[in-house]
């Protein structure tokens, strides 16, 4: 298991936090809770009799990622504090970051990916996904890779203006039709240099 220590920020130096928080690298025995805050997070299902069935999705496929391993980190923000099945605390925030492929339509060699943030909703806007961010950009340190890109709803204000605060910038602007919702969504590529930080 591998624990990141990270500085801390102004509203952990004021004590805002209810509880520590500790972030860290996922494990196998985390995934229930991952699911969880993913399903909640991101509004995935109508539905709360649903959950447990699109948790059960999330989790085959967080089980196959984590067993892969091949340039895949996951991230949990976790609370020790809590009741949980996993070992160290219950799961209050995930991230994971990938190395993708070239793609020539986007990035002509490989690069690093961040995705599928979130933080339960009684622990945001307490830098948790602050610190879940900055794992990341730790870990592509380690991939000594020096940038870290990201997709991001337009109309996501809060998201958009925590990354912009973070130093990311906008690298291009994506429209696309979305049938479920029946509108065009526009999605921000963010983009962040941050080989020097990592590797400090």
């Amino acid at each position: 298991m591998t624990s990141i220590a990270l500085p801390l920020n102004s509203d952990q130096q004021q004590n805002k936090y209810p509880v520590p928080i500790t972030v860290r690298s996922a494990q196998l025995t985390d995934i229930a809770g991952m699911s969880k805050v993913l399903v909640q997070g991101f509004n995935l299902v109508p539905y709360v009799w649903m959950h447990p069935i699109a948790q059960a999705g999330i989790q085959a496929d967080l089980k196959m990622r984590m067993e892969r391993k091949s340039l895949y980190q996951a991230f949990v923000a976790v609370d020790p504090d809590l009741n949980s099945n996993s070992i160290l605390g219950a799961v209050v925030g995930t991230v994971e970051v990938t190395l993708q492929k070239p793609n020539r339509s986007c990035q002509p060699t490989s690069y690093a990916y961040l995705a599928s943030l979130t933080v339960a909703r009684d622990y945001r806007r307490l830098g948790v996904a602050q610190q879940l961010i900055q794992a990341c950009e730790r870990q592509v340190g380690l991939w000594n890779q020096s940038d870290l890109y990201l997709h991001v709803l337009a109309e996501n204000a809060a998201a958009r203006r925590l990354y912009l605060q973070l130093g990311y910038g906008i690298h291009r602007t994506i429209r696309s039709w979305n049938p479920s919702l029946w509108h065009v969504e526009e999605q921000m590529m963010l983009h962040r240099h941050v080989a020097q930080w990592s590797q400090n």
